[in-house]
């Protein structure tokens, strides 16, 4: 699971596009915790075009939310992996890659004063 969470956060930082990546895995995550779709995630009979379609098809249906073609292709690479059941863990690494590349961003003057003070 590590490559691909690295993999979508140089995508997304490369893009400049942390925040678009963190909301359309974590809708993705959430399509692919539900019962109905482990079901086809696990199914045999469904080739990866079908599940990438599914899972795309449901996650941009309920949330109006725009997927990109680079994140249309990071699914692919997962369902052709057989690794879209990993889809929440990758999300949550992601968001935490995220706010920690936005902390380390965060001038120091804008910090904590107790993250300013020497022990």
């Amino acid at each position: 699971m590590r490559p691909y969470a690295e993999a979508a956060f140089q995508l997304a930082r490369s893009g400049n596009a942390l925040g678009s990546w963190s909301d359309v895995l974590s809708r993705l995550a959430a399509v692919a915790g539900r019962p109905e779709l482990k079901e086809c995630i696990g199914n045999p009979r469904l080739g990866p075009v079908h599940l990438v379609q599914l899972c795309l098809d449901v996650a941009s249906s309920n949330a109006k939310l725009s997927i990109s073609a680079d994140q249309q292709n990071f699914v692919r690479v997962l369902a052709e992996n057989e690794r879209l059941i990993v889809l929440p863990e990758i999300s949550g690494s992601l968001i935490t890659s995220s706010m920690l590349t936005r902390a380390s961003r965060t001038p120091r003057s804008l910090q904590p004063l107790s993250s300013m003070t020497r022990h």
